[in-house]
């Protein structure tokens, strides 16, 4: 069975060096997907889609709050406007050819964004009594527990109610994109995942699965496993 190419983006250092944590590569071969790292090159946008079969929307700095109508909150992160406008270029173009896209916290926010939606630029901010969603214990250790709605392809992949996960994110969805509903929750009511039944597969989690990959059983390993094998179908 031929292995399907899975793009996964990357995080600007500096404004000279494009880097990926090696645990995203580890997570689709491990599924077995073939990971390519995308630089971001807007020109190249076409032609990444046609090659790739999926689109692995990776973590990283803040969404710059101009793509989804909104000034910046003084807590706004680090931008990256190259990488915000090669991201939002791809990921549209991909759920318009109808091909996989998994989106991992900072991905989860721009698969929203690109589908219309707006996030919370702050979540200490806008919801005084939230939990700590950026964790201080080890990367690999689930720190907070979240809700899973059940007739979904998140809840019924991992195939339980609730799931511990790890958290590294101030920002979060707030409305939704076209077609896309929430899947899970934080006990603050804070958005955990999104999907959207109008695309073969369009995921956004917003916890780390590739950092827990080996450390939490099979869950985060049946998200990967579910993405690959959409990828694999015509």
């Amino acid at each position: 069975m031929t292995k399907p190419i899975i793009g996964i983006t990357t995080l600007m250092i500096e404004d000279e060096r494009f880097v990926l944590n090696k645990k995203n590569n580890e997570a689709i071969q491990q599924a077995g997907g073939v990971p390519i790292m995308l630089p971001h090159e807007c020109e190249h946008v076409e032609r990444y889609a046609e090659m790739i079969d999926g689109l692995l929307l990776t973590g990283g700095h803040d969404v710059d709050p101009y793509y989804y109508g909104e000034e910046p909150h003084e807590k706004i992160s680090e931008l990256t406007p190259t990488r915000d406008a090669f991201e939002l270029a791809l990921t549209q173009l991909m759920l318009a050819k109808n091909k996989p896209v998994f989106g991992i916290c900072r991905g989860s926010q721009m698969l929203n964004v690109a589908a219309g939606g707006t996030l919370i630029q702050d979540i200490p901010s806008a919801v005084p009594d939230a939990i700590q969603h950026v964790q201080t214990t080890k990367p690999d250790y689930p720190i907070h527990s979240i809700r899973l709605l059940e007739q979904s392809k998140l809840g019924t992949t991992l195939e339980k109610e609730a799931v511990r996960v790890n958290s590294f994110h101030h920002q979060a969805v707030k409305e939704l994109g076209d077609g896309f509903y929430a899947t899970a929750w934080a006990s603050d009511g804070i958005i955990e995942a999104i999907e959207s039944a109008n695309y073969k597969f369009a995921l956004g989690v917003q916890w780390h699965p590739e950092l827990t990959i080996n450390a939490d059983g099979e869950q985060s390993n049946r998200l990967f496993e579910a993405f690959i094998e959409a990828c694999r179908v015509p």
